[in-house]
């Protein structure tokens, strides 16, 4: 049995992952991190068992007990485009260092980390050059990869990037190979609806079934909405996709799509720990913030951990 530690936990994103995958008997989660109220009594609905170690700004590392693996998709508002771009000028950027210090004190051997494709090229890449580098020096072998949700079984264009580490040198692991979903959403015989979108034409034909970007067909003065075929774009923290019916409108997703489109278990926040209702918002707020499970499930199905 390996021992992983979890931080930035959200709603159980990485769990769900290690469990679909074929670790699940093989890895044992011995503490998880995360702040936000809501998505800490989702968590605990479905991980009771967990302990939770609070801020991960207050973990207390030489309380800690011996792990071999640590996971985290850490705060991405400084890097992304929908942010102000501001990196390690953000306080929410500093807290790669939170996990840079948990990493050094206690040595495990694996590590697996996700963020916004955007932390590539964020400050012109000095950004990520100056992660690569921090963790080089406390030797880590690294890989990265932008993986995209919409390959691996779910209709969301979501791209990710994902950081694997690898104490000492010769390691040798790899990323999955893209799997591309079988199943698409629309009806290929369908009417079309025109959106009004920045093209040549000034709309694009969107098809039952297409995602539609209401969160700037929505805005007044003549917003535009974005057309993504046979799936929706990035989920946001509030609900920002609709999808075309078959009566041609456009109507948002319901927080059940939501999970949907990140690969949870149906239901999975619609209660708390103690069976208390989580509100739509919320609900579209953790979701949102989550990683993909089929693709967390997909990297530890490719990877030897030893």
């Amino acid at each position: 049995m390996m021992n992983y530690i979890s931080l930035f936990s959200g709603i159980g994103g990485f769990e769900l992952g290690i469990q679909k995958s074929k670790y699940k008997d093989q890895l044992n989660c011995i503490g998880f991190s995360e702040v936000d109220e809501n998505a800490i009594k989702i968590y605990r609905r479905h991980f009771p068992n967990h302990k939770w170690l609070g801020d991960v700004r207050k973990i207390k590392t030489d309380e800690l007990p011996r792990f071999e693996l640590l996971v985290g998709g850490f705060p991405c508002q400084s890097f992304s485009n929908s942010g102000n771009k501001q990196g390690f000028d953000d306080t929410r950027g500093t807290l790669f260092f939170e996990i840079a210090r948990i990493l050094k004190d206690k040595r495990p051997k694996y590590f697996l980390l996700e963020n916004v494709q955007g932390l590539l090229w964020n400050k012109g890449g000095e950004t990520m050059q100056t992660i690569i580098r921090v963790l080089a020096e406390m030797g880590y072998s690294i890989q990265y990869e932008i993986l995209d949700s919409r390959f691996f079984g779910v209709p969301q264009k979501r791209e990710r990037l994902f950081i694997k580490g690898c104490l000492g040198k010769g390691c040798e692991f790899k990323f999955p190979t893209i799997r591309r979903y079988s199943e698409p959403i629309k009806d290929l015989n369908s009417k079309h609806l025109k959106i009004r979108t920045d093209t040549s034409k000034g709309y694009k034909e969107a098809e039952v079934g297409d995602g539609v970007r209401i969160s700037r067909l929505n805005q007044k003065n003549g917003g535009r909405g974005r057309v993504q075929s046979d799936s929706v774009g990035t989920l946001m923290c509030s609900c920002n996709w609709g999808v075309v019916t078959p009566d041609l409108e456009v109507r948002k997703l319901t927080p059940l799509e939501y999970e949907r489109c990140q690969g949870f278990d149906d239901g999975w926040t619609e209660f708390g720990v103690d069976g208390e209702r989580i509100s739509d918002n919320q609900r579209y707020k953790c979701v949102g913030n989550a990683v993909t499970v089929p693709v967390i499930q997909h990297i530890f199905n490719d990877w030897d951990l030893r």
